[in-house]
């Protein structure tokens, strides 16, 4: 939160661009979302972990779980880990722009 509002500042009063304003809050916003679904994805998930054990690197269901609610909830964590892969390919889209756009500026052409 520090170096998203020193970024803003500057971005704002000292040194105003307005593309890198706009993707300085596009990379804020994405990165709050992946985080908040990360922390969704293990709030909304602990039937899976805790009815299950380990066999042959895969999680099994315990005997006498409920197969219902786990099947709904692997369905939910899908949907979720799909959203979150999208808004994590999208930070990286944005950030690598904004790497690529201020090497252009600086290194020198040949």
């Amino acid at each position: 939160m520090v170096l998203f509002s020193a970024s803003i500042y500057i971005l704002v009063w000292r040194r105003p661009n307005k593309r890198n304003l706009i993707i300085s809050v596009a990379l804020f916003v994405f990165t709050t979302a992946d985080v908040f679904l990360d922390y969704s994805l293990t709030i909304l998930s602990p039937n899976i972990i805790s009815n299950s054990f380990l066999e042959g690197g895969a999680y099994a269901p315990c005997p006498g779980a409920d197969l219902a609610a786990r099947a709904k909830e692997g369905i939910t964590y899908d949907l979720l880990n799909l959203i979150s892969d999208g808004t994590y390919a999208i930070n990286f889209v944005l950030a690598d722009g904004l790497l690529v756009g201020v090497l252009r500026l600086h290194l020198p052409r040949r």
